[in-house]
């Protein structure tokens, strides 16, 4: 969610990337099951596995001109992911010669997905910085005090900014007056029911420190807050008890139950799904649902 990629066809060929390298799985099979533009990327994306490891990396580098945006996209944030489990603890030169790999593949990729693009510049400083304390000493850290506040991590705040902007956006198109359905009004369409859960699916569902927890709680609490009126702290409840305090609220509020079905008629379709944090919840009331 990151980079901000709806496209099914690039999200199913970014799981299935490594099907045909490690697999058993046939091109004809992916194509069967998923479509030929799902093949086309993930053949796009598989090595010659007959070739050396460098062989195979200067292939890539050669052949990353003629991918399609999908396939870079992709590469691209997989690079992201060996970035971020980069171990500076093992030796120096293999640490080095992964990021001097990750600065091709950044530079070869760039220009497809601005928010991956802001991304990656920032895990290829840190993990520099990181490279450079290892040469000089300085690594591993010692051990310090945790700080209260984590809010200056460069990665975690191109992710937040990236949720962020996105949210905003869909916040922007999204802002639907009540509507009555037999009658009925709709407490919950969309900025009560949709915001609460649209921003855990930008920024995922993360700890309790860092920035991406500080500005999911602020805004869940502000719901709540607009809700049921009520002064709640931001530091005094976790990100669990204040999704169960909402949901809690949502039903007593009354969630109209065709709700979905509008939802079908205009064509809106239904893509997140959080479950309760009740152990015996309210009948019918096991899962809530975002809009997309």
């Amino acid at each position: 969610m990151s980079g901000g990629v709806m496209d099914m066809t690039t999200l199913v060929a970014c799981v299935l990337q490594h099907v045909l390298k490690h697999g058993q799985t046939t091109p004809d099979e992916v194509e069967e099951k998923f479509g030929s533009g799902v093949r086309r990327v993930v053949e796009e994306l598989t090595e010659e596995r007959k070739l050396t490891h460098p062989a195979r990396r200067a292939a890539r580098l050669r052949l990353a001109p003629q991918l399609s945006d999908a396939a870079k996209a992709i590469w691209l944030a997989d690079t992201i992911v060996n970035l971020r489990t980069l171990r500076i603890d093992q030796t120096i030169d293999a640490s080095r010669d992964d990021i001097a790999w990750a600065e091709k593949v950044v530079r070869a990729t760039r220009g497809v997905n601005a928010r991956l693009d802001v991304i990656a510049e920032g895990m290829l400083d840190h993990a520099r910085k990181l490279l450079d304390d290892a040469r000089n000493g300085r690594w591993p850290p010692k051990p310090r005090k945790p700080s209260r506040k984590r809010y200056n991590d460069p990665f975690l705040k191109a992710d937040a900014e990236a949720g962020i902007g996105s949210l905003t956006i869909f916040w922007d198109n999204a802002r639907t007056a009540r509507v009555k359905i037999d009658s009925r009004p709709i407490f919950t369409l969309p900025l009560t029911l949709a915001r609460m859960l649209w921003i855990i699916a930008f920024f995922g569902k993360p700890g309790q420190d860092g920035l991406s927890a500080f500005v999911l709680k602020r805004a869940l609490l502000v719901e709540l807050r607009r809700i049921t009126g009520r002064p709640y702290k931001l530091g005094r409840h976790s990100i669990d008890r204040i999704l169960y305090r909402l949901q809690d609220v949502l039903y007593r509020n009354g969630v109209n139950p065709l709700l979905v079905e509008m939802c079908r008629k205009r064509g809106v379709r239904l893509r997140l799904h959080i479950r309760t944090l009740n152990p015996h919840p309210p009948r019918g009331f096991g899962e809530l649902v975002t809009i997309q």
